[in-house]
Formats: structure tokens, sequence, C-alpha cells
């Protein structure tokens, strides 16, 4: 059985004051919102709900679950660019050589087909 995760939050009145309640999943019974230092009273029920979604937030993006690592430097990133770079110069250099300065030309088909790119090769003498 699959359960529908949906907080849903809401306030039970009592003598003291209003106390709040939430449920982490859509079948479940709203329950006291539990504190580490002992119940809390409001005294409204928005002020009640409201404690009760901050407390379902804060457990959902807990401070503790961010961290952030420094990744050391890593000797092959710069061969790996080097490549790139180089294997860059090397299509350009291999795409003038092959279609001379004549950059590639456009041709739209119409009737709803996509652009075509076309280059031409260099006539030979």
């Amino acid at each position: 059985m699959t359960r529908k995760f949906c907080p849903d939050y809401g306030a039970l009145p009592t003598h003291l004051g209003y106390r709040p309640m939430h449920a982490w999943f859509a079948d479940e019974k709203l329950k006291l919102t539990t504190f580490k230092d002992g119940p809390r009273y409001f005294g409204t029920f928005g002020e009640a709900r409201q404690a009760a979604k901050d407390f379902v937030t804060q457990h959902i993006n807990g401070r503790d679950r961010s961290e952030s690592i420094e990744i050391p430097h890593d000797p092959l990133i710069d061969e790996v660019q080097e490549f790139i770079t180089r294997r860059a110069q090397e299509e350009a250099e291999e795409r003038a050589r092959v279609f001379g300065d004549a950059g590639p030309s456009t041709i739209y088909p119409g009737h709803g087909r996509p652009a075509v790119v076309v280059e031409m090769r260099r006539r030979r003498a």
C-alpha cells in the first residue's frame, strides 16, 4: 500500500490554550505536535496551526541535512580541458580545409518541415 504524503495541520483547544497538531500523510489522523522542551500552548488557533507548520517544515528541511564539500583540485581536469579545446580547434581546421571559407547555408523547405543546414564542399580544380 502506498501512502500519499500530504501534511495537514490543526490545533486542539484546551483549558490552557491551543496545542498544535499535525499529520504527515493523508490517511493519518492528526496527532499532537511534541516539542523537545515539552508541550506548548498558544493563545489562538492560528498561532498553534502555524507552530505545527513550522515544526513540519523544520523536520522536512532540517539544518543538519545540508552539507557543503570542497572538492580538491583534480590534475586531470586541466588535461581534459586542454584535450577538449584541442579537439574543437582541430574540428574547425578540418571544416575550413574541407568546406573552405563559405559558411553553411540554411534551406527552409516549408510545409512545417524543419530547417536544413547545408555545407558545400570546395570544388576541386
